[in-house]
């Protein structure tokens, strides 16, 4: 799924992605594939989606473009 990033806080090492649905999903920094392990608002994402237990997630999240 295509998406945008929301928030990314790098000391928290979480954040939030809008997806290409308008549903907010939730991603930890361990899943971001790219080199450099941030993002920042308004990056463009390509993303998996994951049903957990605190609800959606967002999963081998990578950067398309910023």
């Amino acid at each position: 799924m295509d998406g945008v990033v929301k928030w990314f806080s790098k000391e928290k090492n979480y954040g939030f992605i809008i997806g290409q649905d308008d549903k907010d999903y939730f991603f930890h920094g361990s899943e971001i594939r790219n080199e450099q392990q941030a993002l920042f608002q308004d990056d463009e994402v390509q993303f998996d989606t994951e049903e957990t237990s605190k609800g959606l997630s967002a999963v081998n999240v990578t950067r398309i473009r910023n």
